[in-house]
């Protein structure tokens, strides 16, 4: 993948679409362009190469079959923690229970939704949202005294 210019000049955080499902699905998604960029990725050396130049918000994978995700797990382990802990990760599928959270722990995502609940995914990713602000609030508020008394 070789990015153009306009995409280093990119304003805005990414949500990056690995997406196999119908693309009249992806336009559920359609209310994060009010705070991220929309860029289609076709592998996960392509989300890689984004995740090192760029802010990455959201990584929307659209996946007929969950299981591929498994199988394709090592560039999530290659993303620094710092850039992993700030990435929300969405996997959705047909074959998925949307908001379970065994699931969402054995996928390495953070939010699962099922291909048929898209039409509730504004409020379902605002829920998901508000969990994953709660579990990491008091990480980032002891990692920024940390890095004041480092100053």
């Amino acid at each position: 993948m070789k990015l153009s210019l306009e995409d280093l000049l990119i304003e805005k955080p990414l949500s990056l679409f690995f997406w196999k499902l119908s693309s009249e699905e992806k336009n559920f998604f359609l209310f994060l362009q009010k705070e991220t960029e929309f860029r289609d990725i076709q592998n996960f050396k392509d989300f890689l190469e984004w995740i090192s130049r760029s802010e990455v918000q959201y990584l929307i994978l659209g996946l007929e079959n969950p299981e591929e995700l498994k199988e394709n797990l090592r560039p999530f382990l290659e993303i620094p923690l710092e850039k992993r802990r700030k990435l929300f990760i969405i996997l959705v599928s047909p074959k998925v229970q949307t908001l379970t959270n065994k699931e969402t722990f054995l996928y390495g995502v953070n939010l699962l939704i099922n291909s048929g609940d898209l039409s509730s995914v504004e409020r379902i990713l605002q829920k998901a949202l508000l969990f994953w602000r709660d579990l990491y609030l008091p990480y980032f508020k002891a990692q920024e005294k940390f890095k004041e008394g480092w100053k």
